[in-house]
């Protein structure tokens, strides 16, 4: 605040520096281990943990980039996270995530049959991270790595020397796990419902975190104890306030400009205006090209081994 006495004023500052309208990640493939990148804001480039946010929510009207931002959050974590798997449910045909396929490590799934079956290994590989957690009396991942590998106890369904790499499951439109029609019937969303829920109460310890996204975050749309396990939530513009209310507690989304990429990033009860990055298939494909080489024996590189998706 400062006073303008040519006007006869008390003037209250803002900001020094306008919000962005456009950003980029910088330095992308030098981030560190399990941080990726919210936006910017008026001051500086905004990042979280997936150990401090283990699971996430992104909400917008169509246009708004949530495209945009899950293609950097899962680019990032891929190119700097050589132990991750990613499971990818595109539930509008996989268009949103072809640019992930015949990738190393990364399984994009278009349907939602083929998402229930999925879920439902998610849970097995659940209770079998849990069981070797607790017969190592680790609280989390991260304790059951610090143990010396010739130290680590087996259990009947894993070895001591599984790796424990983190899995990221990301679901866009996840509407549609969540209702019944054409595409799914009431068991087969029951079961979704079941699964998701115990990944988002669960996941975090054993190291397998969650990202929904969705144009429709009403009460129907998203299962309450799921919602309620998404600690960290970036929305984009929405069209009322109501829609605004189920993704923040407030009517804040509705005031945000329309620029693609603007958003509200709210952590706990923190709530921050960020101006989203921009990372556009352009930009991804050759990052990704020497791992999908690798992947390709038709583009002279060799297959890796087979790994368990889990």
């Amino acid at each position: 605040m400062r006073e303008n006495r040519e006007r006869g004023s008390l003037d209250i500052i803002y900001s020094h520096s306008p919000m962005p309208s456009v950003t980029h990640i910088e330095d992308i493939q030098n981030i560190p281990a399990l941080t990726f990148v919210i936006g910017k804001t008026r001051a500086k480039q905004l990042t979280a943990t997936l150990q401090k946010v283990p699971h996430l929510m992104v909400a917008g009207q169509t246009g708004g980039g949530k495209s945009t931002f899950l293609r950097g959050l899962i680019t990032t974590l891929y190119l700097n996270n050589k132990d991750f798997i990613f499971t990818l449910i595109d539930l509008k045909g996989g268009l949103e995530f072809q640019t992930f396929e015949s990738l190393p490590r990364i399984k994009v799934i278009p349907s939602v049959n083929q998402a229930v079956s999925q879920l439902q290994h998610l849970e097995d590989t659940l209770k079998e991270r849990m069981d070797l957690l607790k017969a190592n009396d680790c609280k989390d991942v991260d304790a059951y790595l610090a143990i010396p590998a010739d130290k680590r106890k087996s259990t009947a369904g894993m070895s001591s020397a599984k790796s424990l790499g983190r899995h990221l499951l990301v679901i866009d439109e996840a509407a549609e796990m969540f209702l019944a029609g054409s595409h799914a019937g009431a068991k087969e969303i029951q079961t979704a419902r079941r699964a998701l829920s115990q990944i988002a109460r669960q996941g975090r310890s054993v190291g397998v975190h969650l990202v929904i996204a969705t144009q429709r975050p009403d009460a129907k749309a998203l299962d309450p104890q799921v919602k309620a396990n998404l600690t960290g939530v970036i929305c984009f513009q929405m069209l009322n306030d109501a829609s605004s209310i189920t993704v923040l507690g407030v009517g804040r989304a509705t005031e945000l400009p329309a620029i693609p990429g603007r958003a509200i990033w709210k952590s706990g009860s923190e709530m921050i205006e960020v101006q989203t990055p921009y990372l556009g298939t352009e930009e991804v494909d050759p990052l990704l090209e020497k791992y999908r080489t690798l992947s390709n024996p038709s583009k002279g590189g060799t297959n890796e081994p087979k790994r368990d998706p889990l």
